[in-house]
């Protein structure tokens, strides 16, 4: 479900832009996605397809996940995000589509965490 939910975020266009209800916490998310589409790294943003290449369960509703994001200009290895479960609803955070989205100079207010892994 969360490799789903990963592709599908990604790999929506258009003006409704449903992937919101996927998303944790989609404050500030459409406005940093309308930054993005309107600026230069619009072509390569929309070619965007993130890959879910590791999961790991941390917890009964809480994954964390390794993934690449494909580009036609280039690919993102080694990318890291967390999805919870939410009333029975998996979906992704809020922190993941933003670190992402703020490397196409979109910027989600109020900010953001970048998601990596302690190494503890």
């Amino acid at each position: 479900m969360i490799t789903e939910l990963m592709s599908s975020i990604y790999g929506e266009s258009g003006e409704s832009f449903e992937a919101l209800g996927w998303i944790d916490d989609p404050t500030g998310v459409a406005a940093a996605r309308e930054e993005v589409t309107a600026g230069s790294f619009e072509e390569s943003a929309a070619s965007a397809e993130a890959i879910v290449e590791a999961l790991v369960f941390t917890a009964p509703d809480e994954a964390w996940f390794r993934y690449r994001i494909e580009t036609s200009v280039t690919t993102l290895r080694d990318r890291f995000g967390i999805a919870r479960l939410i009333d029975g609803v998996w979906k992704i955070t809020r922190d993941t589509i933003c670190q992402d989205l703020s490397m196409a100079s979109g910027n989600c207010v109020p900010g953001y965490d970048v998601v990596f892994p302690n190494e503890g």
